[in-house]
């Protein structure tokens, strides 16, 4: 059995919220881990607020202070030795929870893990996240998703957590940042841990997704230089086949063009 704080951080995804909140708390019903829940609420989930203030920790920020200082503080509201982070739109396989417990119990030198993400309803668009599904077999990988992970309390409250500045690339920056302080311990891709989520909701999304992307990238350039250069060694093999490969080549040169686009100012 386990002990696990997991935590939402959720803005302007109301019904997304509700559905994911659901299914998190009928797992937790039939669950032997414990598990304490905690939303932080940087905005715009008012009917969630509702329906589930009263059944777990819920937090209002005064606005929105963005994914990584949430995630930050839904940690200082919690106490359960290990850390799972999901995003608010996504939604997390019945058994994610006892995978993440199996995948603890096999590695002791296991600081953290990432899941396996499948998409939810745009495959043409999630298909530019080749890194979204890694194979079927455990290995050493970065926190290159943020949003179906587990990480050790006592390693994530040692390097401070998430540098709050940094929105886009910010699991990478913290997975270095771990790595450096505890090179003996690692940090694993588990295929068996499933979430389902959209690299992008549509084509507006994946818009709105190059800005931050270029922001984040501009004004922290300097901080995620030696993180992205640590992640670029691991040797990521494209699992896409046939008709997905073709779609994943096409779709990931639209976002760079929109990523160039973007950095243009435009």
């Amino acid at each position: 059995m386990k002990s696990y704080a997991v935590i939402i951080v959720a803005y302007l995804k109301d019904q997304e919220l509700d559905r994911l909140l659901q299914r998190v708390m009928a797992i937790k019903q039939k669950s032997i881990h414990q598990m304490e829940l905690c939303v932080v609420h940087n905005g715009g989930c008012e009917q969630s607020k509702k329906k589930y203030q009263d059944q777990l920790i819920w937090w209002d920020a005064v606005r929105n202070i963005g994914a990584s200082a949430g995630r930050n503080q839904g940690v200082r509201l919690t106490h359960a030795p290990w850390i799972v982070f999901l995003d608010d739109d996504g939604i997390v396989d019945w058994d994610f929870f006892d995978r993440l417990a199996q995948v603890i119990d096999q590695n002791h030198d296991l600081m953290a893990v990432r899941g396996k993400v499948l998409p939810l309803f745009y495959p043409w668009i999630s298909s530019i996240a080749k890194h979204y599904d890694r194979g079927d077999q455990l290995c050493e990988d970065m926190l290159v998703i943020e949003g179906a992970t587990g990480i050790k309390r006592d390693v994530y409250e040692s390097v401070n957590g998430y540098d709050e500045e940094i929105f886009g690339n910010e699991g990478i920056e913290l997975s270095y940042r771990m790595k450096m302080k505890f090179p003996e311990f690692k940090i694993y891709y588990s295929s068996e841990m499933l979430f389902y989520h959209d690299f992008a909701a549509g084509f507006g999304g994946l818009w709105r997704k190059s800005k931050r992307m270029v922001d984040s990238q501009l004004k922290n350039e300097s901080k995620l230089k030696l993180a992205l250069g640590a992640y670029r060694e691991i040797k990521i093999e494209d699992k896409r086949k046939g008709i997905d490969r073709v779609r994943g080549w096409l779709m990931t040169r639209i976002y760079r063009l929109m990523i160039w686009v973007r950095g243009w100012g435009i």
